[in-house]
């Protein structure tokens, strides 16, 4: 009964805890807004708006933050919060 619980166990945690962690450090946008951005993609499309989550924030980051220099700040913000932006020192 125990190996039955850790075979379903370890990839429910792994799935929901730290692959997460990874796809938002590797696409250099901070843990919340990665989980945000799941939660608001699937809500707006559905389930093909949950497998597109990322690349749908990552398009609209880069055509409504990243193109105009004066909202330069709201990215880094978004990137992993106050330190990323510098502020935190």
């Amino acid at each position: 009964m125990n190996v039955a619980v850790r075979v379903v166990a370890e990839p429910s945690t792994s799935s929901r805890i730290i692959q997460p962690k990874f796809v938002a450090d590797a696409v250099n946008l901070s843990l919340t807004l990665t989980f945000l951005s799941l939660v608001f993609w699937a809500f707006v499309i559905g389930p093909i708006g949950a497998l597109l989550a990322v690349p749908l924030t990552l398009l609209m980051k880069a055509l409504l933050l990243d193109a105009d220099p004066n909202t330069r700040w709201i990215s880094s913000l978004l990137e992993g919060g106050l330190w990323a932006a510098g502020r935190g020192r």
